[in-house]
């Protein structure tokens, strides 16, 4: 079984850094790399974060995603809402970041402490799986954090991802992945906490 699922998981990766990458104009880019200095705390804008299914590896899950206002506040959070289909061994459906902005190019997360977000489900059995991806390696990282109906503020210390290079990260995924079906869930203020992001060369 855990063969089974490796290879599913390198499929999937292949799959990943075989993707066109997106075209940033010069402006774009130039804002997207002044966003790799030091910081105590790097927010990331849902705006940075980018549909991700299984389709990609010929599966049949779907996402959609939408801004809304939070509280009835200028805050905004990123709902996103899909259904993971049977038809792929390894299903899921959510949300990528992309350090870099390029699937192949990692980044320096060495000295990031935690990834820190308030998220909360319509379903109180949702649970959510971060995913990070080391340049080079097609196999992902996985930690998971519960959803409840109740905004929750959740915490992943990168600390916990053992036998990860933290020094070239690649790729953040949330993404559902056990519960076939409809799914939604609701995500705001992500953020790395005691971040230096380094561009590797």
């Amino acid at each position: 079984m855990k063969q089974k699922i490796a290879t599913s998981l390198l499929f999937i990766s292949v799959f990943f850094y075989c993707l066109p990458q997106p075209a940033l104009s010069k402006k774009e880019d130039t804002k997207q790399r002044s966003s790799t200095h030091l910081k105590h705390s790097n927010s990331l804008s849902s705006n940075q974060f980018i549909p991700t299914t299984d389709r990609f590896a010929g599966g049949k899950s779907v996402v959609t995603l939408s801004h809304h206002s939070r509280d009835e506040g200028e805050q905004r959070y990123l709902r996103v809402v899909g259904e993971i289909k049977a038809g792929y061994s390894y299903p899921w459906s959510g949300i990528a970041y992309l350090p870099s902005g390029n699937y192949q190019k990692g980044v320096n997360l060495s000295q990031a402490h935690s990834l820190e977000f308030d998220a909360k489900t319509s379903q109180n059995t949702t649970t959510l799986s971060v995913l990070l991806f080391e340049q080079d390696n097609f196999i992902p990282f996985e930690r998971t954090v519960k959803l409840t109906v109740q905004w929750a503020r959740h915490r992943i210390k990168l600390s916990d991802f053992t036998n990860i290079d933290r020094s070239k990260i690649s790729n953040i995924s949330l993404v559902i992945t056990e519960t076939k079906g409809n799914f939604e869930f609701m995500i705001n203020n992500i953020t790395l906490i005691n971040t230096k992001i380094i561009d590797n060369q």
